[in-house]
């Protein structure tokens, strides 16, 4: 589950934002930007609210300074704050912020704006992993797949099709993958392809896949099952 920390010294802030996210994320909170550096330090966060006006500083300078120390590794960034003026949008925003949302703003849309920043922040978690099976690594963010024997990797050449058609066996690996399935998934709802386009993208991976270790069983009538060499 993905956190949130909210940066405020209004607790009300942090309670409905607790509620907003109550099924799909941690809330912690912090009451002044010192809990803040804490919390930032200690807990894996993966989403700032931060307010601009708090007891022990200025969440504009507190931004830069974080910023600074944690670089590409500093967690996304929203400041949630009652200062609405245009000149402090722009300024929250210029430095680097993913987003830059007023209390005043309406509840729903303040929601949907959170959600949909950790949504992307899902996403990218996703694509630029690098996924271990068996002597096969997989480069999500590449579309790369290598091979490892006697501690060498190899590059396997796949085209999109099949890297798409790979990670969707790979993510039901030992399980039934129907045709239907694969047709929505790689190519997409309402695109038109002929089912055999299917059998014959599956073969050439099938091909390419280093024997011995990784098996594509045509479950017949249905479609694929992944299944890999232990």
């Amino acid at each position: 589950m993905q956190k949130v920390l909210v940066i405020d010294d209004a607790e009300e802030i942090f309670v409905l934002v607790r509620s907003f996210l109550a099924d799909s994320a941690e809330v912690v909170w912090a009451a002044d930007l010192a809990q803040g550096r804490k919390k930032i330090e200690s807990e894996n966060v993966d989403l700032i609210l931060l307010d601009v006006t708090l007891p022990d500083g200025n969440g504009f300078h507190f931004f830069t300074e974080i910023s600074n120390k944690y670089q590409a590794e500093l967690p996304s960034v929203i400041f949630l704050t009652a200062k609405s003026e245009v000149a402090e949008k722009v300024l929250g925003l210029s430095l680097g912020a993913d987003d830059y949302i007023t209390k005043s703003s309406d509840l729903l849309e303040m929601k949907a704006r959170i959600e949909v920043r950790l949504r992307k922040l899902r996403d990218s978690k996703v694509q630029n992993r690098i996924e271990k099976v068996g002597p096969l690594e997989i480069h999500h963010d590449t579309l790369e797949v290598h091979f490892e024997e006697a501690g060498v990797k190899k590059p396997i050449n796949l085209t999109k099709i099949e890297f798409k058609i790979l990670c969707l066996l790979v993510s039901h690996k030992g399980e039934l993958t129907t045709r239907d399935e694969i047709l929505d998934r790689v190519w997409g709802k309402g695109f038109h392809v002929y089912p055999r386009s299917v059998d014959t993208h599956v073969s050439n991976l099938r091909k390419k896949l280093p024997s011995g270790f990784f098996a594509i069983e045509n479950v017949h009538g249905q479609g694929y099952r992944l299944v890999v060499s232990t």
